[in-house]
């Protein structure tokens, strides 16, 4: 079993415009609504692999059903600290005209003592039938900055993973995971270096593993993606696509990782794995990650070479 953690449980609305005109009128094209955040597509994700996907975190009462319906129909398990108040709205705008996705994002509500402590209960009982874990997103108002190091700690045992930014991330390496997967952006800003070149990724990647990561997984965009141990790095370059969002690609590439380590593949073919997953992704409207065909066309296309 794939354990997504979701303290921050969001309702993604995708709109879709012409042109974004800032400061502007601009009329919407078409909508779409999911019940998401990145734990939540994780053990989506984990499903469509055919790995068996749970979903954890806090929830709200008030409009959880968005979130609820969409695991319900995916027939994927989920355990929820709830309480009183709404889930959070996360606006993506799409520019057609520029293929760019603008994110607006509401911080979410306050969590409180009582649901940090229970949370941690929830996350030491599924650790214990769960192969992995992925720890990723944001952290709600209310848990502290190092509140993924203490529920890795938690998890000792299994696979853990965590995608995560800033002093999370930083926080989260005392905690070893067996995975981190930074974005270029998030990777400058753990190391306080500007990484301009694949080479200054690779060595930052490189660095990050004697941090306490065991397994580095950059991804980069129109850059593509590397993956690393710290020994040996492996390139993946940009599969040209349509692309039609880019939310949630970035879980879809934990997921394939997933798949592949889980079922014993080496390094190239885990990260052959990742991207491929990411990519099926982004040629999907709002959320809704990527389909196993998909995934499966993908992996021809892609192309690993070792730096």
């Amino acid at each position: 079993m794939i354990t997504g953690v979701c303290l921050n449980p969001c309702i993604d609305k995708t709109v879709k415009i012409e042109r974004f005109e800032y400061g502007g009128l601009n009329r919407i094209l078409s909508s779409r609504i999911d019940g998401g955040g990145k734990g939540i597509h994780i053990a989506l994700g984990a499903q469509k692999l055919g790995m068996r996907g749970l979903a954890i975190g806090f929830i709200y009462e008030s409009n959880r059903h968005l979130l609820t319906d969409r695991l319900d129909t995916a027939d994927v398990e989920y355990r929820f600290v709830g309480a009183p108040g709404e889930i959070r709205t996360n606006l993506k705008i799409f520019d057609e005209e520029k293929s760019t996705i603008t994110e607006i994002n509401e911080p979410g509500p306050r969590v409180s003592e009582e649901m940090l402590f229970s949370m941690r209960e929830l996350t030491r009982a599924a650790a214990k039938e769960s192969r992995a874990v992925v720890f990723t997103g944001s952290l709600p108002p209310g848990a502290p900055e190092d509140y993924y190091q203490t529920l890795m700690k938690d998890a000792r045992g299994v696979f853990r993973v965590l995608d995560a930014e800033g002093e999370k991330l930083k926080k989260g390496l005392l905690a070893k995971p067996d995975l981190i997967k930074p974005n270029a952006y998030e990777l400058e800003s753990l190391t306080g270096k500007k990484l301009s070149s694949l080479d200054d990724l690779r060595l930052a990647a490189v660095h990050s593993t004697g941090m306490g990561a065991g397994l580095c997984c950059v991804t980069m965009g129109a850059g593509g993606a590397l993956l690393t141990d710290g020994k040996r790095c492996f390139y993946a370059p940009r599969v040209e696509v349509p692309v039609l969002s880019t939310v949630g690609a970035g879980d879809s590439v934990v997921c394939g990782l997933l798949y592949a380590l889980l079922g014993g593949a080496d390094l190239g073919e885990a990260l052959r794995a990742g991207v491929a997953a990411g990519t099926a992704a982004v040629m999907s409207e709002g959320t809704q990650l990527f389909e196993r065909q998909g995934f499966e066309d993908m992996l021809k296309r892609v192309q690993i070479q070792e730096l």
